[in-house]
């Protein structure tokens, strides 16, 4: 499958899951990106963790000026987190085109957010 498949089909399963109970899975897949962050060069990381506190503060603006400039550098965490806050819509209003975009970046990285895959998988996707 080619990228853009990919892309369009992550964006396709985001559309669906976007608005739908999270049910606390978004909790660990969260809780993933922080394992990731602890692996990653000191700058990443304390830029990633300046964004976890102020999502903590409730400034998501903050919060994802901090995620979104830690992911253009380069961060694995910070890149997976805005694919599960863009997909949910969690401290935003969902979007499933950021969020295929970051899970994509994620994946390149070696990240394959396997969680939101089976979180998509589970009986939460909205169907007709």
């Amino acid at each position: 499958m080619n990228r853009i498949s990919r892309i369009a089909l992550s964006s396709l399963l985001l559309i669906a899951v976007a608005g739908t109970a999270r049910a606390g899975g978004d909790a660990d897949l969260l809780a993933q990106s922080d394992a990731i962050a602890g692996t990653e060069a000191p700058a990443l990381r304390a830029r990633y963790e300046a964004g976890n506190e102020a999502f903590a503060r409730g400034d998501f603006a903050a919060a994802f000026r901090d995620y979104d400039y830690a992911a253009w550098q380069g961060s694995v965490a910070a890149a997976s987190r805005l694919c599960v806050l863009d997909a949910y819509g969690i401290g935003t209003t969902p979007n499933p085109v950021k969020a295929a975009f970051w899970c994509e970046r994620s994946a390149e990285a070696g990240h394959e957010l396997a969680g939101v895959q089976r979180y998509l998988a589970e009986d939460r996707v909205v169907g007709p």
